[in-house]
């Protein structure tokens, strides 16, 4: 029988691959279909299971925080666009669903924006 710290420390390791890798498919996808001055007021990004359950099947939400409200609401018009486009590559990955992207606005930039300047 294995001892439970080396089980516990193989699901750590294998549940840091696996999320490493979703973080990087999500990061390259946007490299992909935002300009660079977009990508550049991305302040950070997340997957979550989605509480709402979608033709599909359940799917998840990816959660971008922006830094300006200005940048929100540009990318807010092209969000349809790119939750189109990544379900195209998610079902050509073989990837779950993402049903939903969010965008925020990351209020915690703004303060340190206006603290340093």
């Amino acid at each position: 029988m294995e001892p439970i710290r080396n089980t516990i420390e193989r699901v750590i390791q294998n549940w840091q691959v696996k999320h490493r890798n979703e973080e990087g498919l999500y990061e390259d996808f946007l490299k992909r279909f935002l300009t660079k001055q977009e990508q550049r007021h991305i302040r950070s990004l997340s997957l979550k299971d989605s509480p709402r359950p979608c033709a599909q099947g359940r799917g998840s939400q990816l959660i971008l925080n922006i830094d300006s409200s200005a940048w929100l609401y540009l990318l807010n018009l092209k969000k349809r666009q790119l939750l189109k486009n990544l379900k195209q590559i998610l079902k050509s990955n073989n990837e779950e669903a993402v049903n939903e992207i969010i965008l925020r606005l990351d209020t915690n930039y703004e303060t340190k924006k206006q603290i340093k300047g």
